[in-house]
């Protein structure tokens, strides 16, 4: 990364993320409060992926199913803690590797509640999935469907239609209250035969609860690795309202970011054949009073000398020098394009009122992975 710009703060961390777009498990993260919408934006983000992703129509929806109960499950077991702030840690996860998605949920549950959910949870880790289907029949027909009743079923279905153990562990933050881990794998191919739930390899719910502290650590907002479609960037900028209280940095933060994602969608190019898939990387963090903006792409490396000189040349450049391009840019509308060449990174950086930051990682002889870095101070 010599020659450019960057963070050292972030840079291990997202080049470890990013490093291989298309290979990297992530797919989303959020860590702050979670109420119904949350839940229904992510639920949209990963419709358009898993649309995208499984071909095979019954699966998708089964996946989608279980990704929605294991969402839901975060409202419904959450219980709400005297200090706000404890709130604003609660996670969802979303990560693929190979065959299988993994959903991860954190929330804060009150430690006089820790014993109940755990038995229910071991209970239901040791049935069969015919005595599941059958503790799920019971439910319905025997309770009224409140909420106690809605999060038992919730935990049977997922057990039931993953066929997979439920890992799970609960971590104390202080005499009242935990945050409670729910880890759910869901293979992308039709279920195993065996009437008996898969067993799962408990340490990787120890990664995810460091994984979690460490994300507290930097505060992290939101990560969103995938297709930058308009529907999705819709949808990211739908949970930035519930992260960060509107005001005038706010209203900045929202303008840059769409800035970047559409930077993403019209210029990131793809390293695999396919035209309705554009990969890209997005990440907010929140650290000694700046909000740090990050997103990666791929850029062919023929563009790489076009771009740089100008990223570099608006670095150098004062607010009002910026401003006096800006107009300048605005006048110029291409005759056949009609589209206003250059305006978007003069925008961010007259906005951030900072300097870009920013590196280009070779990929191939044909391909780079650009991450941009933009910081607004709070």
């Amino acid at each position: 990364m010599a020659d450019t710009n960057y963070t050292p703060l972030f840079s291990d961390f997202i080049l470890d993320l990013v490093k291989d777009i298309n290979e990297t498990d992530i797919e989303y993260i959020y860590r702050g409060e979670v109420n119904s919408e949350i839940v229904a934006n992510t639920l949209d983000l990963a419709k358009t992926n898993l649309e995208k992703t499984v071909e095979v129509i019954p699966l998708r929806h089964r996946i989608y199913f279980i990704m929605g109960e294991g969402l839901q499950n975060i409202a419904k077991h959450q219980d709400t803690p005297d200090e706000e702030r404890l709130s604003q840690n609660n996670l969802i996860y979303i990560s693929k590797k190979q065959d299988r998605y993994n959903i991860t949920t954190a929330n804060i549950i009150a430690n006089n509640n820790v014993e109940y959910l755990r038995d229910k949870l071991e209970k239901i880790n040791e049935l069969s999935l015919s005595e599941l289907r059958q503790l799920a029949r019971e439910i319905r027909k025997n309770t009224l469907l409140d909420d106690n009743s809605n999060a038992n079923i919730g935990l049977v279905e997922i057990a039931k239609r993953s066929g997979n153990k439920l890992l799970y562990d609960f971590k104390q933050i202080n005499d009242k209250y935990s945050y409670f881990y729910l880890n759910i794998e869901i293979k992308v191919s039709n279920l195993q035969k065996s009437e008996k739930l898969v067993h799962r390899d408990e340490s990787y719910i120890k990664f995810l609860i460091r994984f979690h502290d460490y994300l507290n650590e930097i505060d992290t907002k939101l990560i969103f690795k995938g297709d930058f479609s308009q529907e999705n960037i819709l949808a990211l900028l739908e949970m930035l309202k519930h992260q960060i209280p509107e005001s005038s940095i706010s209203i900045r933060i929202n303008n840059l970011m769409i800035e970047m994602l559409q930077n993403i969608e019209k210029h990131g190019d793809n390293i695999i054949d396919n035209a309705n898939w554009k990969p890209g990387f997005f990440m907010i963090n929140y650290h000694d009073r700046a909000f740090y903006l990050t997103g990666a792409n791929y850029i062919n490396n023929q563009k790489i000398d076009r771009v740089k000189p100008k990223i570099i040349e608006l670095n150098k450049m004062s607010k009002q020098e910026l401003t006096n391009l800006y107009k300048k840019r605005l006048l110029e509308i291409d005759s056949i394009t009609t589209q206003k060449s250059g305006l978007g990174f003069i925008d961010m950086r007259r906005r951030s009122n900072n300097p870009f930051n920013f590196t280009f990682i070779p990929i191939d002889d044909n391909f780079s992975l650009f991450i941009f870095q933009v910081i607004v101070n709070s």
